[in-house]
């Protein structure tokens, strides 16, 4: 549950209060749910990177799920070898 609406940090990343945590937590690594609980569907059914149509139950951290709101799978969010520098503007992480 959010404690706070989303705000943007000085270098452009957007946080959210969360209970039980301190600190803003980065919108990439919360799961937006509706009022309900449940967690939002998908909309694509494929991964914009692999194609692989999305698993949502394959929630391991490579696995094929969505990752967060992206158009693309944990795998490949996973495989990306271009995050050695803060700054990196990858197909994936832009």
């Amino acid at each position: 549950m959010t404690r706070s609406a989303a705000w943007t940090l000085g270098h452009g990343e957007p946080v959210v209060l969360v209970d039980g945590y301190s600190g803003g937590i980065a919108l990439t690594h919360i799961d937006i749910r509706p009022a309900g609980g449940q967690p939002a569907a998908d909309t694509s059914e494929t991964c914009g990177k692999c194609k692989q149509p999305f698993d949502p139950t394959d929630t391991r951290f490579d696995g094929r799920a969505r990752y967060h709101l992206t158009p693309y799978c944990r795998g490949c969010v996973d495989r990306c070898h271009d995050n050695e520098i803060a700054d990196h503007r990858c197909v994936i992480c832009a």
